[in-house]
């Protein structure tokens, strides 16, 4: 087994890790990411941009419209943290070379999304915001002689003193450092119905459980109301329809029949209508569909829609729609983990020299329901504040405070660990994401829960009886690895989700029970 060390290793290549890796320089910092590339996560697929207040007096404008938005479950003293410290992270995307779009006039064009009671989202080439900003702070770290990127890298375990990895070429990797960054992103893939990309597995959320990090608030899985419902064939995710659509006019309609006939605004229940929060207005798409009636979303009277929706317009023409001539059917698909590892204003979570950032992480921002566009902010913000928490507080290499010959002997324990066969895992993993959408989709109930905790439980006695007959971990090559290991990762998370959702009985935001008698 190879044994390496490093000042610090930050797992995940998405905003928050990038972030965190540039901003702990000179520090000999060591990113490794699963793709093949050092763009990946959710990041590039972030099609809203990012929410700044405009000007000082915006600022606790911006702080309320976040506390409102999470259902009262939002930590003032984050939110407040993430909102003040926005025109600092303003300035900081800009000094690594990013360019926020402009009027004609050079002001910054500032957008509207839902649940925010001002204009105040910036974005980088229309919607490819995401797109822009992982691109140009990859280039940043390919720049940096501090920074490694080591692509094709799987963290396997958290072990004391460091991380065991798979890596392909290399075989087990085991990693020891005194800072770890946990920044892998979130659990979309936990279910069919997502926007999240194929890589978002949960990973660093898995990692944590496993190792007895303190992991809150999963049953938080925010739904996005506007999904577009045809997926492309063979996508892992469904294609998302941004937020900003609403913000410029595009409104939900509903009709009484497929055809199109007597469109009619669906009733959202929220004095915002369209524009309100997304838990509201998934839970009223749901259940319309499932009362049997179709919804859409109606962008035909946006202004210009091509050329302020480039990646909208150009998915939807991928299936045949055009958004400025057709009804866009929609759907209520699982878009962001609010909840996650512990952390502090800091990033530090319940282990020493351990810090998670990033949709992996549980800051306390988002509370029962993100408000949309603070998701980047806080992997910029909160990636900043971990880092200069490890620069200032760091233990020499050398003083590790774990045993580096137990490490080993713990990872080369995991050599031996056994995998069930590939063709196996694929299955389970598609019983694992029909579980998950039935027990914990937008409308909850005791009953669905308990019932989806037991057959996961079975499945997970079908993997350990599939895994005793199975190869070593070693033998793998990386991608069989990664497959399966993805899977188990969505095996361990699925049944902490409907357990914490279990736990909490009452509705609040995201996380609504039917079975709450308290709802109206």
């Amino acid at each position: 087994m190879i044994v390496e060390r490093h000042q610090a290793v930050v797992v995940g290549s998405g905003l928050a890790g990038l972030t965190a890796a540039l901003s702990l320089a000179p520090l000999q910092t060591l990113v490794i990411t699963k793709t093949d590339a050092s763009l990946g996560g959710s990041t590039p697929y972030a099609q809203g941009g990012v929410a700044f207040p405009r000007d000082q007096a915006d600022i606790p404008v911006h702080i309320q419209d976040t506390l409102v938005s999470g259902a009262g479950y939002t930590d003032p003293a984050s939110a407040a943290f993430l909102v003040e410290k926005a025109p600092e992270a303003k300035a900081w995307l800009e000094a690594q070379g990013v360019i926020f779009d402009r009027t004609p006039a050079g002001d910054y064009q500032y957008g509207r999304e839902g649940a925010h009671s001002a204009r105040r989202i910036l974005h980088v080439g229309a919607d490819g915001t995401g797109t822009g900003l992982a691109r140009i702070l990859a280039q940043q770290v390919a720049k940096t002689p501090s920074i490694t990127v080591r692509a094709r890298t799987f963290a396997v375990r958290l072990v004391p003193g460091g991380l065991l990895t798979i890596e392909e070429g290399q075989g087990l990797v085991l990693i020891l450092s005194p800072k770890i960054f946990l920044a892998a992103g979130g659990l979309g893939q936990l279910f069919a119905a997502t926007t999240a990309p194929q890589e978002a597995t949960g990973d660093a959320l898995a990692l944590a459980l496993e190792a007895g990090l303190e992991v809150v608030d999963l049953e938080m899985v925010q739904y996005h109301p506007t999904a577009l419902a045809t997926r492309k064939p063979g996508a892992p995710s469904l294609s998302l329809l941004s937020e900003a659509l609403r913000g410029e006019g595009a409104i939900l309609v509903t009709a009484d029949d497929a055809q199109e006939n007597n469109l009619q605004p669906l009733e959202t229940g929220h004095p915002q209508g369209s524009l309100g929060p997304r838990d509201v207005l998934s839970r009223a798409i749901f259940r319309r569909q499932a009362a049997g009636y179709p919804v859409w979303l109606d962008a035909r009277q946006v202004a210009d829609s091509a050329r302020k929706f480039p990646t909208v317009t150009g998915l939807c023409r991928e299936i045949g729609l055009d958004p400025a001539k057709d009804l866009l059917p929609v759907v209520p698909a699982v878009h962001y983990t609010m909840g996650g590892i512990a952390t502090d204003l800091k990033g530090r979570t319940s282990r020493e020299g351990v810090w998670a950032a990033g949709e992996a992480a549980r800051t306390g921002v988002h509370g029962a329901n993100r408000l949309a566009s603070n998701s980047l902010l806080e992997c910029v913000v909160f990636g900043r504040s971990s880092a200069e928490d490890a620069l200032h507080s760091l233990v020499p290499l050398r003083e590790s405070l774990t045993d580096p010959a137990r490490a080993e002997a713990l990872a080369l324990g995991w050599a031996a660990w056994r995998l069930p066969s590939p063709a196996f895992a694929l299955d389970l993993k598609a019983k694992i994401q029909t579980v998950m959408g039935q027990a914990a989709g937008p409308i909850r109930n005791a009953d669905r829960l308990e019932a989806g905790l037991e057959t996961l439980t079975f499945l997970q006695s079908l993997w350990d009886k599939a895994s005793s007959g199975g190869q070593p971990l070693e033998s793998l090559t990386f991608d069989q690895a990664r497959a399966l290991l993805e899977v188990r990762n969505l095996l361990t998370l699925g049944p902490a989700v409907l357990a914490q959702a279990l736990t909490r009985r009452h509705s609040l935001g995201a996380h609504f029970r039917e079975d709450d008698h308290g709802n109206t």
